[in-house]
């Protein structure tokens, strides 16, 4: 049988070092990421503790410490690991776990000589709270065999800890762990309960509290936050300046959107009640939309085709952009080159229709909004799965405005067109970015709405819908499910559109590419 001598010798030290390490460690990043690689290893030691029938004094709980009160040798243990990591929030992990337990050999009982005893696991992992906590806590369980006792034990496992990255790859962690095992005497040889054992017909083989050293490697060794400029993981894709004349040709792209039925609305999604509409189960005839929110190019040229009244008339307000920019920063953004490749702001819901009009376009209705941003899937809160705002690599997937803060999703302001393919019909920025005009004048309820191609038809109503929340919402405001109302006369800067066309209409002669690629899934 192996020799777990060396535990009295080294792993105090090797505790103190480590403790040492994590200690200076403190001050190196403010806001820490958390380590992402698909695969990973850890070193640690610690300290032990065993729990169970004999000798009779020894019938407490797990992490008891009674270890320290009578047996023999130091209680320490010495654990290792290799894991894998299929999102940033679970993993499954492989560990090892040797020990000694001074009171699990005690007076030889049942033939045992020695308190040494090894503990094989397989965990699953699950990382609790957001991606920007300097600390990350983890939870365990699973299912573990012991060995080197009167024979095998087998068992559930239960244990959590907390992680302090260091690097993109590297943490410190701290951990405790409760190894059960039964049958009764394969750890300490005794099935006695003279004055009962709290753990019962099964034993307990614990590391009341191990620190260590956890290390990432495989794949980019990315971290799922990104912090200060010169952070480790590489900052969100940015398009290159554009060029003097810029290639809008892409624009003119559709994507045909199949015929469905769908339920409108916010289900589970919507647990703080911040939508007062209802749900409704509709259906939506096959119609074209746009792949693209209609950029500032398009609108200069559909501007230089229109009369000097006409293009007074249509012209994004300037005005709109007093609160956040400056006059001169709004001529900027709409007549610079730089910006051509970014979504036309401040028009009204007259411009975006007047524009798709002159495209042989309309704009589209609330519903095949909501059904061509949910592409097929019932009960999504945003056009990817899952409820996470960022992909396992920690790049997110929308433009809008974290907690942290506008910029840390890699824009301050609005992203150019083309930068976030986000559902499997190839449709980009239908969450955040700029929310986008709808068709639909606004009705509270969804209740008051046909339940095939409903659109709520009122000429007068000063409010109009729009769908997709922007560069300035937060993450619940993004979401497939969630609308707003704008007085159909505001131009605000934080609102585009784009067009849609019925499958009757002429096609416009620009939109000659074809369709957008429908069949792949966003990335």
């Amino acid at each position: 049988m192996p020799d777990c001598s060396f535990l009295s010798r080294g792993l105090s030290r090797w505790i103190l070092g480590v403790a040492l390490l994590w200690l200076s460690s403190a001050d190196v990043q403010a806001q820490s990421p958390r380590p992402y690689a698909p695969f990973f290893g850890a070193v640690g030691g610690g300290l032990s503790d065993y729990t169970g029938d004999f000798p009779a004094q020894n019938v407490g709980h797990p992490l008891d410490f009674q270890e320290f009160i009578r047996g023999h040798g130091p209680p320490l243990a010495a654990t290792a690991e290799i894991g894998y990591r299929p999102t940033p929030d679970w993993a499954v992990v492989l560990g090892v776990q040797a020990g000694n337990y001074p009171i699990a050999g005690y007076g030889g009982r049942g033939g045992l000589k020695d308190s040494d005893r090894y503990t094989l696991s397989l965990l699953g992992r699950y990382a609790i709270g957001p991606d920007h906590w300097p600390v990350h806590p983890y939870l365990d369980a699973g299912v573990n065999v012991t060995f080197a006792g009167l024979k095998p034990g087998y068992g559930p496992s239960v244990g959590g800890g907390v992680e302090l990255p260091i690097g993109p790859r590297l943490s410190l962690f701290a951990e405790s762990r409760v190894h059960f095992t039964a049958p009764d005497v394969a750890v300490d040889g005794s099935r006695r309960t003279p004055n009962g054992s709290s753990t019962g017909p099964v034993d307990a083989l614990s590391q009341l509290l191990g620190v260590g050293l956890r290390f990432g490697f495989g794949g980019g060794g990315r971290s799922t936050t990104a912090s200060a400029p010169d952070a480790t993981r590489p900052p969100p894709p940015r398009r290159p300046s554009a060029p003097t004349v810029p290639d809008t040709a892409r624009r003119a792209a559709e994507v045909r959107i199949p015929s469905g039925t769908f339920i409108m609305g916010l289900t589970d999604e919507d647990p703080l009640a911040l939508q007062g509409a209802g749900r409704a189960r509709v259906t939506v005839s096959a119609f074209f939309l746009d792949a693209y929110e209609v950029s500032n190019a398009d609108y200069r040229r559909y501007l230089r085709t229109l009369s000097p009244d006409a293009r007074a008339e249509h012209l994004p307000d300037s005005s709109a952009f007093a609160a956040a920019r400056t006059q001169d920063t709004w001529r900027a953004y709409f007549r610079s080159e730089h910006y051509a490749d970014y979504p036309v702001v401040a028009v009204t819901w007259a411009d975006a229709r007047a524009y798709c009009q002159a495209r042989g376009k309309r704009l589209p209705t609330e519903a095949e909004w909501e059904h061509a941003a949910r592409a097929g899937h019932i009960g999504r809160v945003y056009p990817w799965g899952g409820l996470r705002t960022q992909d396992p690599t920690g790049r997110y997937r929308a433009n809008f405005k974290p907690s942290e803060g506008y910029a840390i999703d890699g824009y301050a302001f609005t992203a150019p067109v083309d930068t976030l393919r986000q559902n499997r019909w190839g449709l980009y920025h239908v969450a955040g970015n700029v929310a986008e005009w709808t068709r639909d004048a606004y009705t509270p309820l969804y209740s008051t709405l046909s339940d095939f191609n409903p659109h709520h038809d009122a000429p007068d109503a000063p409010r109009r819908v729009v769908r997709g929340g922007a560069w300035n919402s937060r993450a619940a405001f993004i979401g497939v499910g969630m609308r707003d109302a704008r007085l159909k006369s505001q131009a605000s800067v934080d609102v585009g559109f784009r067009c849609a066309r019925d499958l009757a209409a002429t096609a416009p002669e620009r939109s000659g590419l074809g369709e957008a690629p429908a069949s792949r899934d966003a990335p």
